[in-house]
């Protein structure tokens, strides 16, 4: 026999006794707080026992006598009542909270849910509704926050999701229509930006996007545009600004990016430039500062770094040389100021740094007093001089 219940429970001692009903007391439950044992008293004697697995399934040990069952609050209050004929529920069931108020209604019918299960606040107001049929889901199951708004709508089809699903924002707003077919996305689902304009719609069979995917700014005006093939991109991608100007053009090919990509900034100066090849980036990077010039230029093969790497500062003097190997930098890298004077020559092995060399002479004199200095403390503390007194 499957028991819901929608409060935690006390274990403490119950306060009230009724001398010609079961008493029902939850003895232990699982970590999402679902009854796990579950034990039937009458006249202050255990009658029966019942386990209940994590997926709601239960054994009982003993017999439930026919009649009134009754479970009650540590504090006295009548929490949950409903019938049990041949050890399954029978008829209405109902649980409230402490105040009498109706917390949950469902009727039972040779212990499965049959009709409508309505789920309330104390204050009387729908938080769910959903219609059974023999235990299983059938048509318009709804959900709503504690101001009466909806929060989603889902549509069952003997149990299984078929039809309209709406999901909306916590102010009541429509944020997304799908349709389902046997459980899955099937068809045009629109998706809505909290003020209630398109965002984006996208066209699903069986499961997965297949069609044209427009997303819009809530201006309206359209920010990107992706054909997808089966649930996968295919071909042209592009990407907008609100004034209308490409920011991203790539091109997919069996979902992976093939050939050149080019991004911009808003103003349409170019940010950026690379090329693919099954998916992985293969050949020279180049990224550049709003002002024109270059940022970097990275080489790639087969989606790492490979070669020499070059990076500038924004005047478009270098700012560092590394080799790379396998992408991490490998050999001798070269650090420049910027006024793309040699500043450093810092040698790296599989991504580590190994030695660091000063090529400005006066990096070179820090250097050389740097280690003048440590040199001077090791001695001393090798003759054990300690620290020098303090003269006052």
């Amino acid at each position: 026999m499957k028991i819901s219940v929608f409060l935690s429970v006390l274990l403490l001692p119950l306060l009230v006794f009724s001398a010609d009903s079961t008493i029902r007391r939850v003895k232990e439950r699982h970590e999402n707080n679902k009854p796990k044992t579950v034990v039937y008293i009458v006249k202050e004697k255990q009658i029966a026992k019942e386990e209940i697995d994590e997926f709601g399934v239960s054994k009982i040990t003993g017999t439930i006598p026919d009649g009134k069952i009754t479970e009650y609050y540590p504090t006295g209050e009548e929490r949950a009542e409903y019938t049990v004929k041949g050890n399954k529920k029978e008829g209405p069931y109902k649980e409230s909270f402490p105040s009498g108020q109706p917390m949950l209604m469902v009727n039972f019918v040779n212990d499965l849910k049959d009709g409508v299960e309505k789920e309330l606040t104390e204050e009387g107001k729908v938080l769910s509704s959903v219609t059974y049929v023999a235990g299983i889901k059938e048509g318009v199951a709804a959900k709503y926050n504690y101001e009466g708004k909806p929060l989603e709508e889902i549509t069952f089809k003997a149990g299984v999701q078929t039809g309209v699903t709406k999901k909306y924002s916590k102010k009541g707003n429509l944020l997304i229509e799908a349709n389902y077919a046997n459980g899955v996305q099937d068809g045009l689902t629109k998706y809505f930006h909290e003020s209630g304009k398109p965002k984006s719609q996208t066209l699903y069979k069986n499961g997965k996007p297949d069609g044209e995917i427009k997303e819009y700014f809530e201006s309206g005006k359209l920010k990107s545009q992706t054909m997808y093939v089966n649930g996968a991109p295919e071909g042209a991608v592009k990407e907008y600004t609100q004034e209308g100007k490409i920011v991203k053009e790539a091109f997919f090919a069996n979902g992976k990016p093939e050939g050149p990509v080019k991004e911009y900034f808003s103003d349409g100066k170019l940010k950026s430039t690379c090329v693919f090849a099954g998916g992985e980036l293969e050949g020279v990077r180049k990224e550049y500062y709003k002002n024109g010039k270059p940022a970097s230029e990275l080489i790639f093969k087969k989606g790492k770094l490979e070669g020499e790497g070059i990076r500038y500062w924004k005047s478009g003097k270098k700012q560092e040389v590394a080799q790379y190997l396998a992408g991490k930098k490998h050999g001798i890298a070269k650090v420049y100021d910027t006024n793309e004077t040699l500043e450093w020559e810092v040698t790296y092995k599989a991504g580590k740094e190994v030695d660091r060399k000063p090529m400005k002479e006066g990096l070179i004199k820090q250097q050389q007093n740097a280690k003048e200095e440590a040199k001077n403390k090791k001695e001393g503390a090798e003759e054990g001089g300690g620290e020098e007194p303090v003269i006052k």
